[in-house]
């Protein structure tokens, strides 16, 4: 069987039955590993909504400068809005957004808005 062994300077030998094992073993751990990664990264889009898409209509009310109190509703929940002058500051609006999925998760929203009534 030493004509299957490498043998280095001393006594150490390694023989290439076990070197064929680790190799085997390796590639092994590696499949169950990319399986269950690809199995993890699927069962996380399950339950995830399309964040681009609410970001862009959470976007689109801020450019509209919201009223105070209206809901918004939309397919995959609804955004409340709360608005009023930050600590008495004319022509500075304090908003919040109240972001509410239909799964029951909830996003608070707070920005600074300039009046351009005043």
């Amino acid at each position: 069987m030493a004509w299957l062994g490498i043998h280095i300077k001393g006594k150490i030998m390694l023989e290439a039955t076990s070197l064929l094992e680790t190799i085997v073993a390796t590639v092994i751990f590696l499949i169950v590993f990319g399986m269950a990664m690809t199995s993890a990264v699927n069962l996380h889009r399950l339950g995830t909504p399309d964040w681009a898409g609410i970001e862009r209509d959470f976007n689109e009310i801020r450019t509209l400068a919201p009223e105070d109190g209206r809901v918004y509703v939309y397919d995959w929940g609804e955004i409340e809005t709360e608005s009023g002058y930050y600590h008495e500051v004319p022509g500075l609006k304090e908003v919040h957004a109240l972001i509410k999925l239909k799964d029951g998760r909830k996003m608070k929203y707070r920005y600074l808005v300039c009046d351009e009534t005043n």
